[in-house]
């Protein structure tokens, strides 16, 4: 699947599942997948660091593929489903690496003694976008697959965050710090044209669909909302309208349903509306934290995390209408899911 979005809160730069995971739904194939072959990716918590573990839906027999004493973060599926990126401080900075799904071959992708971290796969994948700071301040990098070729791709004297392809891979959308808001800025790959689009909104989270529209969540200065829209710059639109706290938007494989996660009950719980901002529907319905939540790549599943058992952060899969809940893997650390693609 192909489900790609990124949170910042709280002054914290957060893999939304991805984190965010990292991918982007838009690319995703609506055939339907077999549960005996559904996988996905998390991230959980040792004593000294983190793991990347994989686990079916049973959650019986999760396979550790980092194994390493330090933190292992933000892993992402290659289109094909045979790879795995993700970010490592291993090597006593962060770097990129890219693993085999059964954990073989693990490589060590930019070598730079510099922090490189939240790899995202283009669409073909052929190519990684990542975030680095070698130049002094936080640049969106594109490196080959097979780390052949690497180049700046903002080249910009503020911070850029946030990379997010476009389902045709032709351009990538991210933050940029530019104005003094995060501002969501799409630029095509081979450099000729930029466009800011949006003004006046502190941007934290961002996913693209199908059909060309970017849904986000912004501080307005009163509160965070869910706003779509369309990636000329037109047609902005808030979508939740209220006086709660609303983040982490991610459109639906078909594009036609928007999940995110509000505090409107006096919780976190995971929400779903139709892409035009009704319809809205608490799935999670839970006294605890209920956030994180990815599409499986038919959007007939939802994975999330939970503390809704009192000892940390849980993986929960459930039906899209929010049905099935059930726990398939602990100590997992929040935005750090991401689905194998069908």
């Amino acid at each position: 699947m192909w489900s790609y979005h990124f949170l910042i809160f709280a002054g914290l730069l957060l893999c939304a599942c991805s984190s965010p995971t990292n991918e982007n739904p838009a690319t995703t194939s609506l055939a339907s997948c077999d549960p005996e072959q559904s996988m996905i990716i998390y991230t959980a918590e040792t004593a000294t660091g983190s793991n990347v573990f994989i686990t079916d839906l049973e959650g019986q027999t999760p396979l550790n593929i980092t194994q390493d004493s330090h933190y292992n973060l933000n892993p992402t599926w290659s289109p094909d489903g045979q790879k795995i990126a993700f970010a490592s401080n291993r090597d006593g900075n962060w770097e990129i690496y890219v693993v085999n799904a059964d954990g073989s071959n693990l490589t060590n992708m930019t070598q730079n003694a510099n922090d490189d971290r939240h790899p995202v796969w283009s669409p073909d994948g052929t190519n990684l976008a990542f975030i680095s700071n070698r130049t002094g301040n936080q640049d969106i990098y594109i490196i080959s697959s097979n780390a052949s070729n690497l180049i700046n791709f903002t080249q910009a004297i503020e911070d850029d965050l946030l990379p997010l392809w476009s389902p045709d891979g032709k351009r990538l959308a991210f933050l940029s710090n530019s104005n003094g808001e995060r501002e969501i800025v799409v630029k095509d790959i081979d450099g000729d044209r930029s466009e800011g689009l949006t003004q006046a909104l502190n941007v934290n989270s961002l996913s693209w669909s199908s059909d060309d529209r970017i849904v986000f969540s912004a501080d307005d200065g009163r509160n965070y909302d869910i706003y779509s829209i369309t990636i000329d710059g037109e047609n902005l639109r808030n979508l939740t309208k209220n006086d709660f706290t609303n983040l982490a938007p991610y459109w639906s494989p078909n594009s036609s349903k928007i999940l995110f996660w509000t505090n409107r009950t006096g919780d976190l719980e995971i929400y779903v509306m139709d892409a035009d901002g009704k319809n809205e529907q608490n799935l999670s319905r839970n006294n605890a934290t209920d956030v994180g939540g990815v599409w499986s790549p038919d959007g007939s599943m939802i994975a999330f995390t939970s503390n809704r058992n009192g000892l940390g952060d849980d993986l929960f899969v459930m039906n899209a209408d929010g049905s099935g809940q059930r726990k398939i893997a602990t100590n997992v650390m929040c935005f750090s899911l991401s689905w194998k693609p069908c």
